[in-house]
């Protein structure tokens, strides 16, 4: 039984192809973008509700 954090090279994983590679750059950067997207237009409007949490007194927007 391995104790977390694993040590480096637990798994044994075959390299990535240049295809696979380029696969996942474009959609990380996607959801980069998308993220940004809809933190700015979030940013832009007004919340529809503000919640608060009893216990901890937390607001959520």
């Amino acid at each position: 039984m391995s104790s977390l954090p694993l040590p480096r090279g637990y798994f044994r994983c075959p390299p990535l192809s240049p295809v696979e590679v380029d696969d996942l750059l474009a959609t990380a950067s996607t959801a980069c973008d998308d993220t940004l997207r809809n933190a700015l237009s979030m940013a832009a409007t007004t919340p529809a509700r503000v919640l608060r949490h009893p216990r901890t007194q937390r607001y959520a927007t």
